[in-house]
């Protein structure tokens, strides 16, 4: 928790925080954020970012952490992302409890008996490619919905696109 709380009083004034609740374990209460960068103007489209920690397993988490991390690094000199931040939201709630992938135990099998989890990548540099990937697809996300208007159909256009989906299913559920 420590190191979402130093990248959470290190951020810029337009970062936005609040505790959405507060898990209690062991005696021990730790905090839930919600995060918030961007134009909170019910217009505009938001994107969520939400990362799983389930037990000692951290990767969702790391994911998210990462990204938010490197966002508030961009904005020190990113105009292109103050851009983008003033026609969408972006909302991140790094730790929240979810489950995680099986293809980590596919590949390392010995990840069942692991105290780390059985879904944290082990070895750095599976962690360092989770990043990778993960950081780029992100990313493209918050873009997506910046410029949701270049992309997203028209009522005409969605109509069209629904005749034509239907019209290809049908027809090809007469020929079989």
């Amino acid at each position: 928790m420590g190191e979402l709380e130093a990248i959470i009083s290190d951020g810029p004034a337009s970062l936005e925080v609040r505790v959405a609740c507060e898990v209690e374990a062991s005696g021990q209460g730790f905090p839930i954020y919600v995060i918030t960068l961007g134009n909170p103007h019910p217009d505009n489209p938001a994107v969520g970012f939400f990362g799983g920690f389930h037990g000692l397993e951290r990767i969702g988490s790391e994911v998210v952490t990462v990204y938010l991390k490197s966002l508030l690094a961009r904005l020190r000199w990113d105009s292109v992302l103050h851009r983008q931040l003033e026609t969408v939201r972006l909302v991140f709630m790094p730790l929240t409890l979810e489950m995680g992938s099986w293809l980590w135990v596919k590949k390392n099998p010995r990840q069942l008996l692991s105290r780390q989890g059985i879904f944290n990548p082990l070895i750095e540099h599976r962690l360092q490619r989770v990043l990778r990937r993960h950081l780029s697809w992100l990313d493209f996300l918050g873009r997506a919905a910046s410029g949701y208007r270049r992309w997203l159909p028209t009522a005409e256009q969605r109509a069209w696109h629904d005749a034509q989906a239907l019209s290809r299913w049908y027809r090809g559920a007469a020929r079989e």
